[in-house]
């Protein structure tokens, strides 16, 4: 996933399929180079859908990433939940 080259945005969606209770998610963001970013914890509420601007994300989480050549890589989900299920994340570039 290209996440903040030159030119390129991207946003994260993280949906709670439980229906009963807040999920507290971290979205931890991955370089090609093994580095790991964790972004700041969002509080998604039962059956709704969170958006993080990653570019904004990073502006105090890891600005020399931003609008740098090579700025690519993935995205994990840190979550306490009974099942991958509770969740769903995808990502707009």
């Amino acid at each position: 996933m290209r996440l903040i080259e030159p030119g390129w945005s991207t946003e994260l969606e993280i949906r709670n399929n439980v229906a009963w209770r807040d999920l507290t998610v971290t979205p931890v963001l991955r370089t090609a180079a093994g580095a790991e970013i964790a972004l700041q914890a969002v509080i998604v509420p039962p059956e709704h859908v969170e958006s993080i601007d990653v570019r904004e994300a990073l502006l105090s989480a890891a600005p020399s990433l931003l609008d740098q050549n090579g700025s690519f890589g993935s995205v994990v989900y840190r979550y306490s939940g009974m099942s991958e299920g509770n969740i769903f994340g995808a990502s707009h570039v």
